[in-house]
């Protein structure tokens, strides 16, 4: 069942003030007039999303130019529907759904990369008592994963068919795919009612700590090794109307993030704490994420942008995707 979407409004001007820190804690984007008396944003709902954009929502970074930041969070399923819509000023979506989306007629930007599986959680796990001991050996067998259209699965039917010779389509392949909600996932393997799972954020941290389960393929760490680059697992994108009209404040929007996701790394035991609760889980699992197990970037340097042309360049090689576009000529400067 999808979770309620929960749009959270932040006046940040006003939000900096009653956080008690005033102009000492605060940080702008220099003097300036507003330009957009609202910017609105979608994003995922999960700690690490929540995680990075604390520091809007505390008012501790504020801008000259947005009047009001308007921050909603929904899952994997919300965000991918979400896109083409015109909702939201900024969309967090899929790599992979950058390009069906394109190729659907929504003339996608993108204004910055991020989520990367930088080795620390995101993997195939079966329990122990499975007969599987490699991937070779999921011909057949039930392989679960969260959305059809993440960017997690496409990573998945990569590995599956460059590492173990697999045919990795859905309809029509060597496994019977399924889709299930992250929670209900980890409870199917647990059951038995599918016979692998690829698991990732605090659920793969679940299973990771789970005296009954084991990893069958140590996804991020494979990808990485057979195409040399780390897995990017989203783009905040931008459409047409919303770069014709706010161009200035969706740039805005990519320097408030970036120094949000700083004062994360600078203040992680502060941050863990203020959202284990919110996101019900353990304020170890939120820095156990941010301590180099993944990266949450969100620019447009070149080692993201890589990361991000190297999974469209893989899947469209393998058939997994319509079109590979150069992503630099894409990104919104």
């Amino acid at each position: 069942m999808m979770r309620r979407l929960l749009a959270v409004t932040t006046s940040l001007g006003l939000l900096a003030a009653s956080c008690g820190g005033g102009d000492e804690q605060a940080t702008g984007g220099g003097q300036g007039q507003v330009v957009c008396e609202t910017f609105s944003v979608l994003t995922g709902d999960n700690d690490n999303e929540r995680s990075a954009f604390y520091a809007l929502e505390q008012g501790i970074v504020t801008s000259d130019i947005i009047g009001e930041l308007e921050i909603s969070y929904t899952t994997i399923p919300g965000l991918i529907a979400a896109v083409g819509t015109g909702q939201y000023d900024v969309t967090l979506t899929s790599v992979p759904g950058v390009v069906l989306a394109r190729e659907g007629g929504v003339d996608l930007r993108v204004l910055g990369v991020t989520l990367a599986h930088t080795g620390g959680g995101f993997k195939t796990y079966v329990r122990n008592d499975s007969d599987l001991q490699t991937g070779e050996d999921l011909k057949g067998k039930t392989y679960g994963v969260t959305s059809f259209g993440s960017t997690g699965t496409i990573a998945d039917r990569i590995i599956l068919a460059k590492g173990y010779g697999l045919d990795s389509n859905i309809e029509g392949g060597d496994m019977k795919w399924v889709e299930l909600d992250p929670p209900t996932l980890l409870a199917a393997l647990l059951r038995g009612d599918v016979d692998a799972a690829d698991l990732f954020h605090n659920v793969g941290w679940e299973a990771m700590n789970h005296p009954d389960l084991r990893i069958l393929i140590d996804s991020d760490n494979e990808f990485r090794e057979l195409t040399g680059e780390w897995i990017a697992g989203a783009a905040f994108v931008v459409e047409p109307q919303v770069l014709e009209e706010k161009r200035e404040c969706a740039v805005e929007f990519r320097r408030m993030l970036l120094e949000s996701v700083e004062y994360v790394e600078q203040n992680l035991d502060e941050v863990a704490e203020a959202i284990a609760p919110v996101s019900d889980v353990p304020a170890e699992f939120i820095r156990y994420w941010w301590s180099g197990n993944h990266e949450y970037g969100g620019s447009i340097e070149d080692e993201w942008l890589d990361r991000a042309q190297n999974v469209w360049d893989e899947a469209f090689e393998l058939g997994l995707l319509p079109a590979a576009p150069d992503i630099r000529e894409l990104i919104i400067e």
